[in-house]
């Protein structure tokens, strides 16, 4: 099966995939890595608030503390922005497990960035040399699909499996086929009757939009306007069931 591009596209000479590269060649080929992308959830929120400079600043902290819980020859490596690579050397997938929860549950709940004391809300995501990949590229897109899927399930950490590169290649699917169905006007409006139970007589309506697909049946509402508002094609949807209901 062809995997799904990642977006944007990365380099191979991007330091992140060098670190990963550096590290898998110095080890024998037949020995697992653990390959854990870790991502602090709450820098956005301090950026915001408070500057860059400080979300910075609490990053460093964090990253400093982190390699408290590990043996001082852990690789730990800060990426740009909010995120860090954590590279591990078990001896079983459980151990590669034991790290991730070393990571969201044993590290600082708060650190403390010069007189404020920030939240520390961290997802990571895990792929494990040579089990989903051989190759540093793919070792490190495949943890960022463990990563996205970590965040979809609300979990703290997850590993990669071949469903999630599935599950994004669908998903990336429907969006291009949501785009086109409201670019050519595809989709229906369908009108609802609200009931004053009272009087026994129509209130109002409500104007519920349906998508129709090529095939011919339905796709659920639930699975396509939770998708539209997360892409930003909710508006111009929004704009397509206004004309239809004021026509």
């Amino acid at each position: 099966m062809t995997e799904a591009p990642s977006a944007p596209a990365r380099s191979k000479s991007s330091p992140s995939i060098q670190f990963i590269e550096q590290f898998i060649g110095q080890r024998p080929a037949n020995r697992l890595t653990g390959v854990l992308l870790g991502q602090l959830d709450s820098f956005n929120r301090i950026s915001t608030a408070f500057g860059e400079d400080k979300a910075s600043d609490f990053c460093k902290a964090y990253i400093e503390k982190l390699r408290e819980l590990f043996p001082p020859s852990t690789p730990i490596i800060r990426l740009a922005g909010r995120r860090f690579i954590v590279l591990t050397e078990p001896d079983s997938m459980s151990s590669i497990m034991d790290a991730a929860s070393c990571i969201t549950e044993e590290s600082q709940p708060q650190i403390q960035v010069g007189e404020d004391s920030f939240f520390v809300d961290v997802t990571v995501g895990i792929s494990v040399h040579p089990t989903h990949a051989s190759d540093a590229p793919t070792l490190f897109r495949r943890a960022e699909l463990a990563l996205q899927s970590a965040k979809d399930k609300e979990m703290a950490y997850d590993i990669y499996t071949t469903d999630a590169t599935r599950q994004l290649a669908s998903l990336w699917k429907m969006e291009s086929d949501l785009t086109a169905a409201i670019r050519r006007g595809e989709l229906e409006v369908y009108y609802q009757p609200k009931i004053e139970l009272g009087k026994s007589a129509v209130a109002g309506l409500e104007a519920l939009v349906r998508w129709r697909s090529q095939d011919g049946g339905f796709v659920p509402a639930d699975n396509f306007v939770p998708m539209a508002e997360s892409s930003g094609q909710i508006v111009p949807l929004t704009w397509l069931v206004f004309d239809r209901v004021l026509d």
